[in-house]
């Protein structure tokens, strides 16, 4: 299949539940339908994991803060050992700023090179689409500012969550499409 929306058989293909999250010892609340996807971390941090992608896609969605957040985003994991390390595309409404920085354990290595600042309208409803392709990570937000970063050299994206820190996010109009490149060759033959 080239493209799906991620409707009620969509989510059992993509998705592997794999935790709820916790903080502070209390669960934190989630809900995700059809195309949507709410997450409460307005007491902490909270995510809902997403495994078993295609080795080349295209997310797109929508993302509106519910409340104000302290930040909300993307973890993308590379490697085996899932959510050690990869990349972590961060909303952050208060600093309007849109950063991709590399994960690394527990620690996240803000990196002000692949940093947009001045973006406006993070607190509001913002269009994202993420395209990866081989080792490239390229992002448009709200079809006006772009980022493109490499992936380390070993770093196949195996999976991915959604995150809210300190507030209420919604995820909307959320689509996966597989991207697949077809190489034609054209042979013609003269007399």
């Amino acid at each position: 299949q080239m493209g799906w929306e991620l409707g009620e058989e969509g989510w059992r293909a993509l998705k592997k539940w794999k935790s709820a999250g916790f903080y502070g010892g209390q669960h934190v609340r989630m809900a995700a339908k059809a195309d949507q996807i709410s997450i409460d971390g307005s007491e902490g941090y909270n995510s809902i994991d997403f495994s078993d992608l295609p080795d080349n896609f295209r997310l797109s969605f929508e993302v509106l803060p519910r409340t104000s957040s302290l930040y909300y985003g993307i973890e993308f994991w590379t490697g085996s050992d899932n959510k050690k390390e990869g990349y972590e595309l961060r909303f952050d409404p208060v600093r309007s700023k849109v950063g991709l920085h590399r994960l690394n354990g527990v620690f996240l290595q803000e990196d002000e090179w692949q940093s947009l600042y001045n973006v406006s309208g993070l607190d509001t409803q913002t269009r994202v689409e993420i395209i990866i392709y081989n080792d490239i990570f390229d992002i448009c937000i709200n079809r006006e500012r772009t980022m493109f970063q490499r992936i380390s050299k070993n770093g196949k994206i195996t999976g991915f969550s959604v995150f809210a820190m300190c507030g209420a996010v919604r995820f909307s109009d959320v689509k996966l499409d597989r991207i697949v490149i077809w190489l034609c060759l054209i042979r013609s033959e003269s007399s």
